[in-house]
């Protein structure tokens, strides 16, 4: 089982990424970051917000300049998708058994639905549905790859592993 892991090191980093990617998410809600810039791939035609550094001092950009949160939780989904996907694609090539495979397959699968809900939240200027969907969708992934993770870590496990072993009777 040593071919299983680095995938399984691999989803322990996806899922610490599913949470920096969730918390800001956080940031763009809680500032209504989402309504500024409402197109897609480019946010109004340029690649990173106008103003990037307009907060002084320079790091309140990171968490108050509505510009930079949405681009921060943008590149991060960006790298969280591509994580998510490359779980699929390592459990189908490394070939890991059934039921575990199933769950990376769902978290492959997710990993193209949350960006395209986060996408689909942008263009339409953060209309509820696709908002709130796109929010519950983080915590879909999210327990898609604890139950994965799970699933790798009995794959993993020798068999026994932690079992109280029977004792003689006195």
């Amino acid at each position: 089982m040593k071919k299983i892991s680095p995938l399984y090191r691999h989803s322990i980093a996806a899922l610490g990424m599913v949470v920096v990617t969730l918390i800001w998410g956080a940031f763009v809600a809680g500032l209504r970051a989402g309504l500024v810039y409402n197109t897609w791939p480019l946010m109004n035609g340029h690649w990173t917000p106008e103003g990037f550094w307009a907060l002084h001092p320079w790091w309140l950009n990171y968490f108050e300049n509505h510009g930079v949160v949405q681009y921060i939780h943008r590149t991060l989904a960006y790298v969280t998708s591509l994580m998510c996907i490359s779980i699929g694609l390592v459990t189908w090539r490394r070939k890991v058994p059934q039921p575990a495979a199933r769950w990376g397959y769902a978290v492959a699968a997710m990993g193209f639905i949350q960006p395209a809900l986060g996408i689909a939240t942008v263009l339409t200027q953060v209309d509820l549905h696709p908002a709130v969907t796109h929010q519950a969708g983080a915590f879909v992934l999210m327990g898609l790859l604890l139950a994965f993770i799970f699933k790798l870590k009995n794959l993993l496990s020798p068999p026994g592993r932690g079992k109280s072993k029977p004792q003689a009777p006195k």
